[in-house]
């Protein structure tokens, strides 16, 4: 089980499945919130019972992330309850600061660079909502 792995191992695990997550391509209707519906573990939930701080961040981000927040599983948790037993401090602090901001309405993702074409420099900035 994961509970089993040093802070160290679990960290670059954490790395390595939320860099795998990212590469996932997700069909166009694909929405975390309606995981939710079965009443089972969310993918928030496996990740904040796991102490995966940094693919919960990352599933914040993709369609329905935030919505997820608030899906109990058949126990009547939710990630924030898990991520308190846990011990999981960056995600219990991450769910309460967005609970607390209400200018935060949508996450969002933000791309950008810069380089020169011919000389000449230019910059390309992409922000996504979801």
């Amino acid at each position: 089980p994961l509970a089993a792995l040093d802070s160290n191992t679990l960290r670059e695990f954490d790395i390595k499945l939320r860099d795998a997550v990212n590469e996932v391509e997700l069909p166009y209707d694909w929405n975390l919130a309606q995981e939710g519906t079965n009443k089972r573990d969310t993918l928030l939930h496996f990740a904040a019972r796991n102490r995966l701080s940094n693919l919960f961040s990352l599933l914040l981000i993709l369609p329905g992330g935030r919505r997820a927040l608030s899906c109990t599983n058949e126990e009547g948790k939710l990630p924030i309850d898990l991520a308190k037993e846990s011990g999981c401090h960056e995600i219990t602090c991450t769910i309460e600061n967005l609970e607390r901001d209400s200018s935060l309405s949508l996450p969002k993702s933000r791309l950008s660079c810069s380089s020169s074409f011919d000389g000449l420099p230019y910059s390309l900035e992409l922000q996504i909502m979801r």
